[in-house]
């Protein structure tokens, strides 16, 4: 897909960037009402969000 500027490319970067490092932020985990877990080809995603849930965070995981 073309971009008509590089400032739009760059903002989108920005915004992607974001989305890629948002499961890296290393804060505490706490209980919660729900646990939304990011779709992803590496299998820990689901195993780590499964832990979760037996573990007693939560009792919702949206299938």
């Amino acid at each position: 897909m073309a971009h008509s500027g590089t400032f739009a490319y760059e903002d989108d970067l920005v915004l992607v960037r974001m989305l890629w490092d948002y499961p890296r932020f290393g804060e505490e985990v706490c209980p919660a009402d729900l646990i939304f877990v990011l779709g992803s080809h590496d299998v820990r995603v689901a195993d780590r969000a499964a832990e979760l849930v037996r573990r007693g965070y939560t009792g919702h995981l949206p299938g």
